[in-house]
């Protein structure tokens, strides 16, 4: 749009900077960060996350638990906050090597369901009853 004075005022989607179109991905972010593997020690934890999908209509791990490396735009983890972040990740070619951004949809407090992996699933869980 452009006004009287020759301002010009450009809307622009997240879809048209990046230069692609997102692939959604939902992520169960852990409480606590990791120490990133490979990068100088001055360098912030990285993100322990895995990848979630949906089967008759409930979460499910679909990765194995890994350091995120670099930063979801939009988004910061609150220290020992369990969360499910939704990204929008854009896969962009440099050169001759394929990066990516991340950009936030939303993110929630989530606590996940007792397995045998976070050590809960087959005991029983105490509740007071009046």
């Amino acid at each position: 749009m452009t006004s009287r004075n020759g301002t010009q005022l450009v809307l622009q989607t997240q879809d048209a900077l990046w230069g692609s179109k997102p692939v959604e991905t939902t992520l169960e972010v852990a409480a606590k960060e990791v120490d990133c593997e490979g990068l100088p020690a001055a360098a912030s934890g990285c993100l322990w996350v895995r990848e979630l999908h949906y089967v008759l209509g409930r979460r499910v791990s679909a990765s194995d638990w890994q350091r995120f490396y670099g930063p979801i735009e939009g988004y910061r983890h609150p220290p020992g906050a369990h969360e499910l972040v939704r990204v929008r990740h854009y896969p962009l070619r440099l050169r001759d090597r394929l990066v990516s951004a991340y950009a936030l949809d939303y993110a929630t407090p989530w606590t996940p369901e007792p397995t045998h992996e976070n050590g809960s699933a087959g005991g029983a869980v105490a509740h007071d009853r009046p």
